[in-house]
Parts: structure tokens; C-alpha cells; sequence
């Protein structure tokens, strides 16, 4: 059944309200009036549609979407209104306390439960201070906070163990090449090592009493050689 909305006295220009289209399998939708387009509908497997797209696409701004993601991939794609306009998306948390979350975007795999993966904006002292957790998940539980930007801007790559390595890769793809910069690279120890990975030796270390060695090159350790 279809419910006619007529917007003038020619009648030429309105929409169909509609449900129960088994053929589209729609429960409830709104097309053109000459039924040519769907600008909203949900359909009876639960699929949200907004836009002449394809099922299970949301499109708000537009009718199309840029680029194409394959036919069993949903999308939801935000279009700013006029030339200069930006496509945003908001996220806002009731977050009262220093520590709250305001807002996530949180991956998940199938129907596990535990995200592989996330992004928390937290709230700080006040409403319009707050920092950026990242998180990625190494699997048998929840996922771990693995690197901060703080509400000044301050980055750290977040160590959960005492002896827990953590690097920056400049390198290929397979880490055969190039350089790796970070702490416990070489070893579970507290120490800055800076690594050629095409060598396969350090050509940097700063150890935790504060000796400096480098490859090739004497009299930086203040406490002996390596």
C-alpha cells in the first residue's frame, strides 16, 4: 500500500510512502513520485537505505557514492550540501569526568565480541579538553591501549610491561630493510637502540645507566664497551 504526498495543485511534484513491498523486501519506504528512486527505506532484513544506492549503503548529502567498495561491502557516506561544504560526522559522549570516554569507533571481526581495534576520544579536566587513544587488540581478551596523543599534543607509544618492546619502523614491508628506532629491539631490556635492519646490527644504543655505544666509532660509552 502507498500513501500519495502531493506538494502543488498540479500534482506533478510529491512522494509515495509505502510498505509492505514484498518484492523489494521493504517493510517501510519513501520513493519519488515516479517510483524511480527510494530516498529512505528499511527493509525487512533490518538494511537502512537513504539514496538511490545499493542495499545496505546510507548515503545522507547525496545519492551516489564516490569510488566503489564492492558489492558485499556497506558504506555510509556523508556529503557536504554546497561547493566548499564539508561531510562530518559527530560523535558526542555525556562524558562528565576527567577519564570518560566521549566517543569511539570500534572494529570488530564476524561475531566476536572483543574489538581488534578501536579509536577513544577521552575527556580531560573540562568539556573541550581531551586526548586520542589508539588500541589494537593481540587476541584471548580485550584490546590494549597502545599509543596516546594527549590534549597537548604529546604522543607516546605505551609500554605494558617493564620489558615490553615497542619500535618505529622506516623500513619495508617485511622489515628487511631500512631502519626501526625504539626500546628492546635487540633485547627485553630498558635501552634506545636505533637498528639498521639491511645490516642487521645496531648502530645505536643508549642502555638504562645512560651508556651511549655506536658501530664503529670509540670513546661515547661512559661505561665501557658493549
Amino acid at each position: 500500500y502507498k500513501l500519495r504526498i502531493k506538494t502543488d495543485a498540479s500534482q506533478e511534484n510529491g512522494a509515495y510512502i509505502s510498505a509492505g513491498d514484498s518484492s523489494a523486501n521493504h517493510s517501510f519506504y519513501v520513493e519519488t513520485e515516479t517510483g524511480s528512486a527510494e530516498y529512505f527505506a528499511v527493509r525487512g532484513d533490518g538494511q537502512i537505505r537513504m539514496g538511490a544506492s545499493g542495499v545496505g549503503d546510507v548515503i545522507i548529502g547525496s545519492t551516489a557514492i564516490n569510488g566503489s567498495y564492492g558489492g558485499s561491502n556497506s558504506v555510509l557516506a556523508i556529503k557536504g550540501n554546497t561547493t566548499g561544504g564539508e561531510g562530518v560526522v559527530q560523535i558526542t559522549g555525556l562524558a562528565g569526568n576527567s577519564g570518560d570516554i566521549a566517543g569511539r569507533l570500534s572494529f570488530f571481526s564476524q561475531a566476536e565480541a572483543d574489538d581488534i581495534a578501536s579509536i577513544r576520544g577521552v575527556r580531560g579536566n573540562s568539556d573541550d579538553v581531551g586526548s586520542l587513544e589508539f588500541y589494537t587488540n593481540s587476541g584471548g581478551g580485550a584490546s590494549t591501549r597502545r599509543m596516546l596523543i594527549t590534549s597537548a599534543g604529546d604522543i607516546t607509544i605505551q609500554n605494558n610491561t617493564a620489558t615490553e618492546s615497542k619500535s618505529i619502523g622506516i623500513t619495508n614491508a617485511g622489515g628487511t630493510t631500512g631502519w626501526t628506532f625504539g626500546n628492546g629491539i635487540t633485547a627485553s631490556a630498558h635501552q634506545f637502540v636505533i637498528y639498521d635492519n639491511t645490516a642487521g646490527v645496531e648502530r645505536l644504543k643508549i642502555t638504562s645507566d645512560g651508556s651511549i655505544f655506536a658501530l664503529g666509532l670509540s670513546g661515547l660509552s661512559t661505561a665501557g664497551s658493549d
